[in-house]
């Protein structure tokens, strides 16, 4: 019985509520616009509590006291259900509500503040544009800084128009600027705008294909230390006298730049490209220009203080009168590059293609030379004492008047050098007057090589080939010294030897 009784009191409540939703869409259709929802809901509640009761009396017409007490177990179970469904639906309700309330607030926010900053923006670009007074294009600047700040949205866009004022305002037209030019510091202005540069959010910078623009433009005396400018166009930009101490550079395209006297200590400018840029008299000690294309670039009289050059395209790079030491050239690409009185002390060479290069005049002491292609090389008057040039490749190189033993002042005892060429390659290499006492030539091969006048006094010469070898007319040789060196029929000895010695 209590079966039938639920069953007819679902069927009931169901009719209810499908009743009720039929109300609720004709008054709809009376106030379409009007949210119907919580009077609904009241009014069925009422219904609910009022005909439950009544309905299952009436439905189940109890006769004796039995059936009475079961008809009032089920109203109290159906009211508890009731109270249930309804404190949940209330709970969902105003869950709901809150968070529609809470979109609008978003919203209505986001409006007022976009309403705020395009405000701001208007502002700050008309400061900017004052022609008359420094200090409200420096007001609209900060205001444009902020705004970066504020709004990743605009973040790039006011990145760009403040770029933008920079070309416009500090063109340069690639014409050498005079002493009093040089002399003279950046304009405030464009000097705040490089600070809000430094100063912004990189977390912005997600987009790969945006990236600075501020070609053909002076920057003379900029003060620019830490800042970021990854792979952006600085190309035929003067930065004489700049300051970039520990600015990082990566991937910056500096072509036909202008550093000269600027100061790049600790600057990371790998894989930057910066083909005929002048870095004259600029400081770069422990500066990062690995993997860099610096074909052309010019390093006269810099100072190059444990620079990394790994990897570089130095190709008829110019180092006159530079000073590099501790800095490392390994695998660098250095053909025809020009190193004339330069010096180069305990510098790293090892493996570089240095094809054609011209050292002449320079100090070489103590560098790495290892297994380094100097064929074609100019090495005249080059001071090599203590260099390690082992299995280096010297065909067709000029070291003539080569000094190894410069390092020994006068009336000092000589002693042999450090000096290796063990495997060198110095086929046809013009060696006259070179001093080569006590150098290690150990299976060097001289086939073809020049020795005239040249001093070969207490050199190693164990499986030297010196097939073809002319030395008539070298110094500082005796027989004893190439009993173990590999010579021909057609090897020159001296004529001092003896004959059949």
């Amino acid at each position: 019985m209590i079966l039938g009784m639920k069953n007819k009191l679902t069927v009931w409540i169901s009719n209810q509520w499908k009743s009720s939703n039929y109300l609720r869409y004709i008054l709809k259709l009376l106030k379409p616009k009007m949210n119907w929802f919580p009077l609904l809901g009241f009014i069925f509640t009422i219904v609910l509590v009022i005909g439950i009761p009544v309905g299952i009396f009436a439905l189940l017409s109890p006769s004796n006291f039995q059936e009475r007490k079961e008809a009032t177990q089920l109203i109290i179970q159906g009211m508890g259900a009731l109270v249930i469904l309804t404190g949940l639906y209330f709970t969902w309700r105003g869950s709901q509500v809150a968070q529609e309330n809470l979109k609008v607030a978003q919203e209505n926010l986001k409006v007022a503040q976009d309403g705020k900053i395009t405000e701001r923006f208007s502002r700050a670009i008309d400061q900017l544009g004052n022609k008359q007074q420094v200090e409200i294009r420096l007001g609209g600047i900060h205001a444009l800084g902020r705004i970066a700040k504020d709004s990743e949205t605009d973040y790039w866009t006011v990145m760009e128009i403040l770029a933008a004022y920079i070309r416009q305002n500090a063109f340069w037209n690639g014409i050498d600027l005079s002493e009093d030019q040089l002399s003279e510091e950046t304009t405030t202005t464009v000097q705040a705008i490089l600070d809000i540069f430094k100063r912004r959010n990189l977390n912005y910078e997600k987009v790969k294909e945006h990236y600075f623009d501020l070609g053909k433009t002076n920057l003379v005396k900029a003060k620019l230390g830490g800042i970021y400018f990854g792979k952006a166009n600085l190309s035929r930009v003067n930065l004489s006298n700049a300051y970039l101490v520990n600015a990082c550079l990566e991937g910056v395209y500096l072509n036909l730049a202008i550093l000269s006297n600027a100061i790049l200590d600790g600057a990371n400018l790998k894989s930057a490209e910066c083909m005929e840029s002048k870095f004259v008299h600029a400081y770069l000690t422990k500066t990062i220009l690995s993997d860099a294309y610096l074909v052309e670039a010019d390093f006269t009289r810099a100072n190059l203080r444990e620079t990394n050059f790994t990897n570089a395209n130095l190709y008829r790079a110019i180092f006159n009168y530079a000073l590099i030491r501790g800095s490392i050239f390994k695998n660098a690409t250095l053909n025809e590059t020009v190193f004339v009185n330069a010096k180069l002390i305990e510098v790293d060479l090892e493996g570089a293609d240095l094809s054609g290069a011209s050292f002449r005049g320079a100090n070489l002491s103590g560098i790495n030379l290892r297994y380094a292609n100097l064929s074609k090389a100019n090495l005249e008057g080059a001071n090599l004492s203590g260099a390690n040039l082992e299995g280096a490749n010297f065909s067709e190189a000029n070291l003539q008047c080569l000094d190894w033993l410069s390092l020994f002042s006068a009336g000092e005892d000589l002693t042999p050098t450090t000096a290796n060429l063990e495997g060198a390659n110095l086929t046809n290499t013009n060696l006259e007057k070179a001093i080569l006492a006590f150098v290690n030539l150990q299976n060097a091969t001289l086939t073809g090589a020049n020795l005239s006048y040249a001093d070969l006094n207490g050199a190693n010469l164990h499986f030297t080939n010196l097939k073809g070898t002319d030395l008539s007319i070298a110094y500082g040789l005796n027989p004893s010294m190439l009993d173990h060196a590999d010579i021909d029929k057609d090897t020159i000895l001296p004529n001092y030897f003896k004959s059949g010695d």
